[in-house]
Formats: C-alpha cells, structure tokens, sequence
C-alpha cells in the first residue's frame, strides 16, 4: 500500500479531496491512506445512511465520532428505503450527494474505494445485461461527473491486500452482512463465480486488470473515431440529426451502430431501436417514414436521414382575410396585408408579395391542390399552360417532409396559389 499513499501525496498534494464513506472496510481502509498522504484539513467525508440496517446509525455515530478526533469534515445524508432497483438508484443518490458537497466546496476530487473485485464484478453484470465495448472493460480509475473527478485509487489492488491492510494497522470498521446475501446479482457474482475464476487462475488481478484496460483504451480509441466522424458528417442540431446514407455506408456496419448510439446518445436507444434504424438505411425503398418510439421520428428520403424530435403531423392552418391589416400565422410569422401588397415577417427577413384584391386566405395544403405552370411548345413554340399537382412539384424540388408538412401557401378568392409563403427557393 506504499505505492497507494505515493500516488497520493503526488496527485493530491495541497487538493481538497472529498472520500465517500461507508464504514466498511474498503473506504475505511482508503481513509486512512489518505490521511497519511495529505492534509487533514483537505479532507472532506460524505456518508449516506440507507437505513436498510439497524447497525447503520451506531455506524453513522462512529463516524461522527472519528471525524470529530481526526478534525475531518463530515457530511451526512439520510435516505428513505429504496424498494425499486435498489443498486441503481442508491447509486445515483450517492453520486447526486457527493457532487452537491463538492460544488459547495470547490473540490476537483471524488474518492471511491472501488478495488479490483468490485470492478470484476461489474465487468461481469455488464456482460450479462449486454453493453458497449469501452464498458465491457469495467470502471476507469479516473472518470468525470460534471466537472468534477471521480478518482478511484484501489481499483488495481486485490480484496485480499485491502483486509490484510486493516488488520496489520488495527483499523475499525464494520462488516454489511448485506453483502452476505444472494439478493442481487452483484451479490451472487461475488459468491458464486468470482471463487471458481479465482481457482482457474491465481493471478486473476492481474488478468482483470490487463483485460479491463484493453477494453477500455479501445473504447477510447474507437470513442474518438466515432466523435471525428460525426463532427465531420453528422449535422446536430435542434434535436435533430442528419447525415447522408452514401456516406455513413462506407464504414463497417459495427462503426455505423456505433456512430449511430453516440450521436444519439442523450435518447438512450435500445440496441433494438439502432438495429432497426440501420435496417431501414439499407432498405431499397427510397422514402420511409417511421416513429422510432415516443420522442423520435425517422425520416429517409433523397439520400438522406433525419431523426427528429419534431412531430410528422403536418401542421393545419386556414386563415381567410379580407381586409388589411396585421396577422399572426403560425411558427411566429407575421403578415402584414395593405392595398394589393402583403408582407410576410418571418425570423430572418421581410418578404413581399403582390396580390390582386380580397379575399385571400393563407391555409396548409390540399390533396386537391395544383399549380398552374407553362412551357413553350417546341414545335409551334406557343406558351401552353398545364396544371401540376402541387404534390409533385415539391417533389421535384425536393422539399423535406418537415418542411412540406409546414409550408404556408397564399391563396387568391379562386383557391388558386399564388405564392409558396417564407422560402424564395420554391418560387412558382
């Protein structure tokens, strides 16, 4: 453990540090190595009563004791009992509470006292619920929470080193008979497999820590491939992503995936959910349009995907006018209508349109509507006019299903269009 209290003096060195603690004898054991490391009044100690116990408040008076001889800054949390997915939440409350004391004392540091076993352990639930390459190789020494560090120095020593430590230098603490039982799978794992992996193989830490760390400097590497090419071909914005199919499938099918979770990361997609986008990119049909689940909507359509948070009900509006004035349309647009001119004010700009007198209506569009179009006939070279569903003119100009499902169209007392409102490109 010599080693341990080195790194610590030469990382920590004049840093406030705050250390989880639990009583029991792998943060009581972390505590005292780092008050051998570095000043007393640099530490801070957080500590969370569950309640699951009835030991847990004569461990919680202990501690107060011990902080109050060693002159350490406690912090306590009490908790209700947690009935539903005990690990997870109990570990978000701890997280929560350790970040709390840290912002309010300006502390880069968060201590655990995770050793190799714990991170075995996890390695193994990981594998077993599924996950992706980088967690695949367990927990990292140093991780970020926010903006602060979560710094965990046993994680590469052996449980066993961890008891012999106490008990060489008489350290007290206190044994979760919690931990004895087979209620959660962390339990069982630590019971049941670790014993027969540690009789496959003697030197099992060292195993757990070279595979660990190849796991994790892969994930790393493939992290930053992935962040490089959606910084690249990726638009993000506005809870929308968009990228070019012919592009993405030059990459392999596990890079594609891989992309696809981190881009879309803050959605929490299912493996399911990712499969089933990349089977619809490769599908032969050139539009489809689907509800990926209740926050996203998937759009494919002139080689390109859009996954979107904006909703594919296209928008209803009718609005007839019949006098001048000032309107509000949808999408924050304004129109201003005066003797046979109309404005329309939109984000960017002010755009002017002529009209031959009222009524005119500004409504979304119809099946039925057409627009009336010309062209010059090639052999008496005389102007014919045709009509054109409007249908298929936005198709010729390839307008985005957003966009069409939200387009605005002047229309004169004839139900004739006379103008695409707000976008100059789809001029008639």
């Amino acid at each position: 453990m010599e080693q341990i209290i080195k790194e610590l003096k030469d990382k920590l060195n004049k840093e406030k540090v705050l250390i989880g603690v639990s009583c029991g004898i792998d943060s009581t054991v972390l505590l005292d190595l780092l008050e051998k490391s570095i000043d007393h009044d640099n530490i801070y100690i957080a500590h969370i009563n569950h309640h699951v116990r009835k030991e847990s408040d004569i461990e919680e008076e202990y501690l107060i004791n011990y902080c109050k001889e060693h002159h350490l800054k406690l912090f306590i949390k009490h908790l209700d009992k947690i009935n539903n997915n005990f690990e997870e939440n109990a570990r978000k409350a701890r997280y929560d509470f350790f970040y709390q004391i840290a912002s309010n004392n300006n502390i880069k540091y968060i201590l655990l006292a995770h050793h190799a076993l714990d991170n075995l352990e996890t390695m193994i639930m990981r594998f077993l619920r599924s996950s992706n390459l980088k967690a695949y190789g367990g927990m990292e020494k140093e991780t970020k929470y926010h903006d602060k560090i979560i710094y965990r120095p046993l994680l590469n020593i052996d449980k066993e080193n961890i008891i012999l430590y106490a008990k060489t230098n008489n350290i007290k603490y206190f044994h979760d008979y919690t931990n004895d039982e087979d209620d959660h799978m962390r339990n069982r794992i630590r019971h049941k497999i670790i014993p027969i992996l540690k009789e496959e193989n003697p030197n099992l830490i060292n195993a757990i820590n070279n595979y660990s760390n190849t796991l994790i400097n892969s994930g790393n590497y493939l992290l930053e491939e992935v962040h490089n090419y959606i910084n690249n071909n990726f638009i993000v914005n506005n809870n929308e992503l968009i990228f070019s199919i012919d592009k993405l499938q030059t990459k392999s099918l596990f890079f594609q995936k891989q992309a696809l979770f981190e881009a879309l990361k803050p959605f929490q997609l299912t493996n399911k959910e990712v499969d089933e986008i990349i089977k619809n990119i490769y599908n032969n049909n050139k539009k489809i349009i689907y509800q990926i689940n209740n926050e996203l909507n998937f759009i494919k359509e002139y080689n390109n995907i859009i996954i979107t948070t904006t909703s594919l009900i296209p928008l209803e509006f009718n609005l007839t006018i019949t006098k001048e004035g000032s309107y509000k349309l949808p999408n924050n647009q304004i129109i201003e209508v005066q003797k046979n001119i109309c404005y329309l004010s939109t984000n960017n700009e002010k755009l002017c349109y002529n009209i031959d007198g009222f009524p005119i209506t500004i409504r979304t569009r119809l099946n039925s509507d057409y627009l009336m179009r010309k062209k010059k006939d090639k052999e008496t070279n005389q102007i014919i006019y045709y009509k054109q569903s409007l249908s298929n003119y936005l198709t010729n100009k390839k307008v985005p299903t957003l966009l069409r499902n939200n387009l605005l169209y002047l229309v004169n007392s004839n139900n004739e269009i006379i103008y695409i409102l707000g976008n100059k490109k789809l001029n008639i």
